[in-house]
């Protein structure tokens, strides 16, 4: 596998239009050094969510505590084990893939639980678009790394898919919560 040059500028919204963009390229546009600083801005923001859970005047179980904190320490460890592993940093940026991938559906998945046994009038905030990011982020990643590189492009689009249809299924529970 070849690593494709870094087209970023560093721009959120570049960063943003080159992860769609990806998902139907045949060539790889995001490098491992890329995905690898993706990992330090989005393990602080599941670290401070594991901190935020805790801190609710309903705290969250601790399980869910601990898996956020497991989940954003590992995101944080791969500039770590490039420096000393950097051999083991490609099967590891997999790893993160599904770890990323299975954040996004694992958030699906409580916010569907959530509208379906909440109590009327409940406050509950929504990021729209967080769950198709994470899954989306995570699935490109699982791709690119993975160990299927014959079925990376079917992959890609297979990710794309799945986050949308993500994004869509939790959008659909939160109206019918509020509709009834």
């Amino acid at each position: 596998m070849t690593m494709a040059p870094d087209h970023s500028g560093g721009n959120f919204w570049e960063d943003l239009r080159l992860l769609f963009v990806q998902a139907f390229s045949e060539r790889s546009l995001i490098d491992a050094g890329r995905y690898a600083s993706y990992d330090i801005a989005l393990g602080v923001l599941v670290l401070a969510l594991a901190a935020i859970s805790r801190l609710q005047v309903t705290p969250s179980p601790i399980t869910e505590t601990i898996a956020l904190a497991v989940v954003g320490a590992s995101l944080l460890s791969g500039l770590a084990l490039l420096k000393l592993a950097p051999g083991l940093l490609l099967r590891w940026l997999a790893l993160q893939g599904a770890l990323i991938a299975g954040l996004g559906i694992a958030l699906m998945g409580s916010t569907i639980s959530w509208s379906l046994s909440a109590p009327p009038h409940a406050q509950f905030r929504y990021l729209p678009g967080a769950i198709l990011l994470l899954t989306l982020f995570g699935s490109l990643r699982w791709a690119e790394f993975g160990p299927w590189p014959a079925q990376i492009a079917r992959l890609r689009r297979g990710g794309l898919a799945l986050a949308l249809c993500a994004e869509l299924l939790t959008a659909l529970f939160l109206v019918l919560r509020f509709v009834r």
